[in-house]
């Protein structure tokens, strides 16, 4: 009953692999007994994946979590390294990083890419930040790893990232301006321009193209 309750407690029911607490604890403890760089956190997901409970049902959305689930456990455990289920269609991984391992990550998401039970193709898209300063959080390395995942989320044929610190500084930037929008606005520092529209056929000015421009005041 004990191991039972425990294994309720650390796992995610659905795929059998590490829930997401559990992937941090035992992440940070694996982390602390090695050296900066030594590991690798990546997380992946499959694009589109509500697109499969829409069309097919739960009932093979959830088989399609459970077989990649499968996968990842087998492989990342093969070359010392462990995963999780985060949430949803979302899943996260911490393993040696050597060239043979990434390229072996590689190539289990191209074979998951290919068609599933649903006769679909499944896009996975992964994204990888190398653990070089072993004093982070690992939920603050998972969030990084998971900014390089929205970098090539829908673009096409590009499908693994690596974190990097030009990520980071172009969220926080773009942060930056969005909340600084509210305030130029109560500031009048937006200003209508208007581009005029010709008729070529007879030099007619028909309308006009309405532009904003922000007059900000530093930048």
């Amino acid at each position: 009953a004990e191991d039972s309750l425990r294994y309720r407690a650390e796992r995610d029911l659905l795929t059998g692999l590490y829930n997401r607490t559990t992937f941090y604890e035992l992440a940070a403890e694996m982390v602390a007994a090695h050296e900066p760089g030594y590991y690798v956190l990546a997380c992946f997901d499959i694009d589109k994946f509500k697109v499969v409970n829409d069309q097919y049902g739960h009932e093979t959305g959830d088989q399609v979590l459970r077989n990649v689930g499968e996968t990842a456990k087998e492989m990342f455990a093969s070359i010392g390294g462990i995963c999780c289920r985060v949430y949803a269609d979302n899943f996260a991984a911490i393993y040696p990083n050597t060239p043979e391992n990434n390229a072996l990550v590689v190539q289990i998401r191209e074979q998951k890419s290919k068609k599933n039970s649903t006769g679909q193709y499944l896009n996975v898209s992964v994204g990888r930040n190398v653990i070089d300063d072993t004093a982070l959080p690992i939920s603050v390395v998972h969030d990084r790893a998971a900014i390089a995942k929205a970098s090539v989320k829908g673009q096409y044929g590009l499908n693994v990232a690596y974190y990097s610190n030009d990520m980071r500084e172009s969220i926080l930037r773009e942060q930056e301006v969005t909340q600084q929008m509210g305030e130029a606005l109560e500031q009048k520092q937006f200003e209508v321009w208007y581009q005029p529209q010709y008729d070529l056929s007879n030099d007619a000015l028909i309308g006009a193209e309405a532009l904003v421009r922000w007059r900000h005041p530093e930048k």
